[in-house]
C-alpha cells in the first residue's frame, strides 16, 4: 500500500496558502516535472501525476474545504459531506451514550435560572469531597423559566414552583435520534472499510458513509430523531430575600439531558 502524503505538501504549500500562491505552485512544478522534459523518468511522471491529481483537489474550493475537513476520505469517489457530517454527529452520540455517569458539582448565582446539568437530585462536586472521585459529565443544554413575586415576598424571600420543559433521553435509541438497523452500506458493501485512491495515493480507512459498522443507520422511530421525549414538570425555587427585579437562580440539576436534541 503506497504511504499516503499530505496534498499541500505535495504541491510544497502550507494549508494557509492563497489560491494564486497553489497555482503558482503547481505550474512550476507541473513545467519541471513534465514528462517531455524528462523522458524515460518513471518517479517524474509519478510525481508529475500526483502533482496534477493535489492541484485537481486543492484548486476547486468545494473539494479542498471537504479535504481540510475530513482528510483522504474526501478523495473517494461518491464522497457526500453532508452525510459525512450526519455519520460523525452520529458516532459522537454513540460515544455520549458510553461515558460513565457522574456527579455535577453544586453552582448557585444569579446569572442563569436553570444550567443544563443531567438528574434531578443535589449533586456534590468529587473536587469537594476527599476520598471520592467521579467523571463529570458533557454538560447539556440551559432551561430557563419566568417566576412572578408580589414585592413583599422579593423582600423576605419565598418559595415558588416554575413549570419548566423536561427533555428524557429516548430509552429506544439512548439519546442518539438514531438507530443502526438498515440496510448494508452501499459505499463500502457492508465491510466498513473503504480503499481511498488518488493517483499513487492510497489508503484502507474506515467508511464514513456508515462509520464502519457496514449498514446504514435511520432516524429512531420511536422519538422521530429528536433523541428525546418532552414533558413538564413543577420545581420549586427558593427565591433568597431581598431579589431584584429581574434576578435570576441557577439550580443545578434541572436542565436537560445531555443527549437532548
Amino acid at each position: 500500500m503506497a504511504k499516503t502524503r499530505d496534498l499541500y505538501d505535495v504541491l510544497g504549500v502550507p494549508k494557509s496558502a492563497t489560491e494564486a500562491e497553489i497555482r503558482t505552485a503547481y505550474k512550476k512544478l507541473a513545467a519541471k516535472l513534465h514528462p517531455d522534459k524528462n523522458p524515460d523518468d518513471a518517479a517524474a511522471e509519478q510525481r508529475f501525476k500526483d502533482v496534477g491529481a493535489a492541484y485537481e483537489v486543492l484548486s476547486d474550493k468545494v473539494k479542498r474545504a471537504n479535504y481540510d475537513e475530513f482528510g483522504d476520505i474526501a478523495l473517494q469517489s461518491g464522497f457526500d459531506a453532508d452525510d459525512a457530517r450526519a455519520r460523525r454527529a452520529w458516532g459522537a452520540a454513540s460515544r455520549r451514550r458510553s461515558t460513565p455517569r457522574g456527579g455535577p458539582p453544586v453552582d448557585f448565582d444569579l446569572r442563569d435560572l436553570f444550567n443544563g446539568l443531567d438528574g434531578f437530585g443535589v449533586a456534590t462536586d468529587p473536587r469537594q469531597s476527599p476520598g471520592r472521585s467521579a467523571p463529570r459529565r458533557p454538560r447539556g443544554e440551559d432551561v430557563h423559566a419566568v417566576a412572578e413575586l408580589e414585592l413583599e415576598d422579593a423582600i423576605r424571600g419565598a418559595e415558588v414552583a416554575v413549570t419548566v420543559p423536561v427533555h428524557d433521553p429516548c430509552s429506544h435509541c439512548h439519546g442518539a435520534g438514531v438507530t443502526s438497523a438498515g440496510p448494508a452500506c452501499e459505499r463500502c458493501g457492508g465491510s466498513g472499510r473503504v480503499r481511498v485512491s488518488h493517483g499513487s495515493l492510497e489508503m484502507l480507512t474506515t467508511c464514513e458513509s456508515c462509520g464502519g459498522r457496514g449498514s446504514r443507520v435511520a432516524p429512531c422511530a420511536a422519538c422521530g430523531g429528536r433523541g428525546h421525549h418532552t414533558r413538564t414538570e413543577q420545581v420549586k425555587v427558593r427565591i433568597p430575600p431581598g431579589a431584584d427585579d429581574g434576578s435570576t437562580l441557577r439550580i443545578p440539576g434541572k436542565g436537560s439531558g445531555v443527549g437532548a436534541r
